[in-house]
């Protein structure tokens, strides 16, 4: 399986790229900002293996 990340995952180009991958059956791990905007898009693509981070860039730690 290939695997990809992906910045940005929830919305936009990222979230066409995501969906688009994770219907090849790619394992898709989303790096996103906004916890409620990510999880939409994880419920909106169905995929097989998904994971996702939420990263609070202020905080330079989570980088």
């Amino acid at each position: 399986m290939k695997k990809v990340i992906i910045t940005g995952g929830n919305s936009g180009i990222g979230y066409q790229a995501a969906k688009q991958l994770a219907e090849k059956e790619w394992s898709v791990t989303l790096f996103c900002r906004r916890k409620e905007a990510a999880e939409q898009a994880c419920e909106k693509i169905w995929v097989r293996v998904m994971f996702l981070l939420i990263l609070r860039l202020h905080n330079v730690l989570m980088v």
